[in-house]
C-alpha cells in the first residue's frame, strides 16, 4: 500500500491544540482531524492532501487556521454591544451567550460595572453551557439614571482567556414640558461658499444642505414652587440633552389613546412629523408621553413602540425635536414668586424638508407673487461696494470691487393659516440659504405708460425717468413684470432702451404681451433676480401656524 510522509504546517501563535491522525484506506483523502478540519501536508514545497496507511500513527503538530476557528473553540456574544440611542421610555433588548465549545463549560462570575444603569436577566454563575450551547439575555435600561451612560457585562468562564463583554451605552432624553408664551422665535442657518466676479456674476456653494434649527422663547413660571422644579431639572440636565415639543406644530386630538397602541390616527396634513422621529402625546405638565414614530402617513403615525399609558379627551401631538440649551438662560424673578426666563435651543435632528411647488415661475426659477407686508415702511439699501486705500499721512484712495451697486431690500411675508406656513417653510428650505436665486418684482410702478400697448407690439413707451441717460440696458436690471389687479403677472426680458425725446422713452422686451393694454391699466415693476442676503433666518411664530418672516433679498447677476 502506498504511503506519502511530510509534516504538518507549523503551528500559528494562539491558533494551535493538539492533533492526532488516525488511519485511513490507501489513496483515500484525509479531512479527519477532531472531526472538523482538514490537514494540510507540506510536500515538496507545496501544500496537498495526502493519504495515510492503513497501519496509522499518530501526528502531533499545529492546525492551520480555517473558516472554522472564526466560530467554533471560543465564547460568543451576540450582538456584543448594545447602543440603546436616545432613551424615552421602557425599553428591553437582548443578546445571546453562546458556548462555542464542542465540550461544556463553566461560567464562574458575571462581572458588572455601572449596574445601576440597567436590569439584567437571565442565568446567574455559577451555571454550565454544554457544547454548542447558547442562553439569551434581557436587558433593559432604568428609568431614573445618568443622563448618558456607558456600562460593561464581563461573563468569566475562568480559563485562560475565556471572557467576554457585552458593552451597554445610551442617552436618557428628558422632556422640556413646559409650554413657551408666544411669539416664540426659531431660527433656520445654512452656509454658502459664494465667489464673486467683478462683473457681478457668482459661484455659489452649499457647504450645509441641512440647516441648522434653533428656538429661542420665554417660559413663564407664575409660583416659586414651579420655578425651583424647574431650577431642580436645569442642575442634572442644562448640560445634556432635551425632547423639544415643536410647540406651534401643535396638532389637537381628542380621540382615545390606549395603553399598547401602536398606531395613532391624526392629522398629519401640513405638519413636521418625520419617519424615524420623536413625537409627544402631551395632555398636561404631570401627564405627558415621548414616543418615536416609525412612518407617517395621511391621517396616522405608526409607532417603534408602544404607548405606556391610556390618554383620554382633549390632548395634543406635537412633533419632538432632540435638542441642547446651547446658550446662557436669562430670567426676571419677582418678589411674588412668579418669574419669566429665557430659553435657546439648538436642534440635533433637523432635516432638509423638500417638496416645494412655486406657484409661478419664470426661466425656470420661482416669482414671488405677493407684494411684502409693508407696515409703516420697508427697509432698503444700496451699497456702491467701495474700497477705501489710506495711509493716513496722505491722500486716499477711493476704489470699488464690483461694476453694481450692491442692493438690498427687505421682503416680510404673513402666513396666517396651517397650509401657509408650511408652504413658506418649504420655500426657505428650497432656497437653501444664499444658494438659490428667486425672481421679485418692486411691487413699485418703476415705469408709467406714455401710450397704449398693443397685443402684437414688442415695445412701449414709458414717461421719462432717465433709464437710458443713467442707467441703460443693465445687467442687473433686464427684467420686467406687467401687475394686473387681480394679481396675475405677465412677465418679459428687456432687449433695449431708446430715449424719444424729454419726456418719452421706448423700452423693447423679447415678445409680444398678447394683449392690449392701456394707460393705468397695471403697474409695470423691474422683476429682479435675487437671492437671500444672509444665510441666516429667523421666523416669528405669533400662533400655532401662525408666523411672520422678514428675509433680505440681494439682487444678483445670476
Amino acid at each position: 500500500m502506498a504511503a506519502v510522509s511530510g509534516n504538518l504546517m507549523p503551528a500559528v501563535e494562539k491558533m494551535t491544540r493538539p492533533t492526532t491522525m488516525g488511519p485511513v484506506s490507501a489513496g483515500e483523502p484525509h479531512y479527519a482531524v477532531d472531526n472538523l478540519v482538514d490537514a494540510l501536508l507540506f510536500i515538496g514545497g507545496s501544500f496537498v492532501r495526502g493519504s495515510i496507511d492503513n497501519d496509522g500513527r499518530a501526528v502531533v503538530g499545529g492546525e492551520v487556521p480555517g473558516y472554522v476557528d472564526d466560530f467554533y473553540y471560543r465564547i460568543h456574544l451576540i450582538p456584543w454591544s448594545i447602543d440603546f440611542g436616545y432613551i424615552l421610555t421602557a425599553v428591553t433588548e437582548y443578546f445571546t451567550l453562546w458556548n462555542a465549545y464542542f465540550v461544556p463549560k463553566v461560567c464562574t462570575a458575571i462581572n458588572e460595572v455601572n449596574e445601576d444603569e440597567y436590569v439584567l436577566s437571565g442565568l446567574s454563575p455559577l451555571f454550565i453551557l454544554n457544547g454548542l450551547q447558547e442562553t439569551i439575555y434581557s436587558v433593559s435600561p432604568v428609568e431614573d439614571g445618568s443622563p448618558t451612560f456607558e456600562s460593561t457585562i464581563t461573563f468569566d468562564f475562568g480559563v485562560d482567556d475565556d471572557y467576554v463583554i457585552e458593552t451597554l451605552t445610551g442617552v436618557r432624553i428628558v422632556l422640556f414640558k413646559w409650554c413657551p408664551k408666544l411669539p416664540m422665535a426659531e431660527y433656520l442657518e445654512w452656509m454658502t461658499n459664494i465667489i464673486k466676479a467683478k462683473d457681478g456674476s457668482e459661484q455659489r456653494i452649499s457647504v450645509r444642505r441641512v440647516p441648522r434649527q434653533g428656538f429661542s422663547f420665554m417660559v413663564y413660571f407664575a409660583t416659586e414652587k414651579q420655578q425651583i422644579i424647574y431650577e431642580t431639572f436645569l442642575h442634572e440636565w442644562q448640560k445634556k440633552k432635551w425632547g423639544l415639543p415643536v410647540w406651534y406644530e401643535l396638532v389637537p386630538h381628542s380621540d382615545t389613546i390606549n395603553i399598547s397602541d401602536t398606531v395613532i390616527t391624526v392629522d398629519t396634513t401640513d405638519a413636521d412629523f418625520r419617519d424615524d422621529s420623536l413625537i409627544v402625546i402631551w395632555k398636561s405638565l404631570n401627564e405627558f408621553e415621548i414616543i418615536r414614530v416609525e412612518t407617517v402617513a395621511a391621517g396616522s403615525l405608526t409607532l417603534s413602540s408602544l404607548v405606556q399609558n391610556t390618554y383620554t379627551g382633549d390632548k395634543f401631538i406635537i412633533p419632538c425635536r432632540i435638542a441642547n440649551m446651547h446658550r446662557v438662560t436669562r430670567g426676571k424673578e419677582t418678589p411674588d414668586g412668579d418669574s419669566v426666563i429665557e430659553f435657546n435651543f439648538v436642534v440635533e435632528d433637523n432635516v432638509l424638508l423638500t417638496g416645494y411647488s412655486a406657484g409661478a415661475t419664470y426661466k425656470t426659477l420661482p416669482v414671488l407673487t405677493d407684494p411684502s407686508i409693508v407696515g409703516k415702511a420697508q427697509e432698503k439699501t444700496s451699497d456702491g461696494d467701495l474700497v477705501i486705500t489710506d495711509f493716513d499721512t496722505g491722500e486716499f484712495i477711493i476704489s470699488s470691487d464690483s461694476e453694481f451697486n450692491k442692493v438690498i431690500q427687505s421682503h416680510v411675508f404673513k402666513n396666517y393659516t396651517k397650509a401657509e406656513a408650511w408652504n413658506h417653510r418649504l420655500f426657505l428650505h428650497y432656497l437653501l440659504g444664499q444658494l438659490n436665486t428667486v425672481w421679485i418684482p418692486t411691487f413699485k410702478s418703476d415705469m408709467v405708460l406714455a401710450d397704449d400697448i398693443g397685443a402684437a407690439d414688442t415695445s412701449f413707451k414709458i414717461e421719462n425717468i432717465g433709464l437710458y441717460l443713467n442707467m441703460g440696458l443693465n445687467t442687473l436690471r433686464t427684467h420686467v413684470a406687467f401687475i394686473f389687479d387681480d394679481g396675475s403677472m405677465l412677465l418679459r426680458e428687456i432687449t433695449n432702451i431708446t430715449e424719444i425725446d424729454d419726456d418719452v422713452e421706448t423700452v423693447f422686451i423679447d415678445s409680444s404681451l398678447g394683449q392690449t393694454i392701456s394707460i393705468g391699466e397695471c403697474t409695470i415693476s423691474f422683476l429682479d433676480r435675487c437671492r437671500l442676503s444672509s444665510d441666516s433666518v429667523r421666523i416669528d411664530w405669533e400662533h400655532q401656524g401662525w408666523n411672520t418672516n422678514k428675509l433680505n433679498w440681494l439682487r444678483v447677476k445670476a
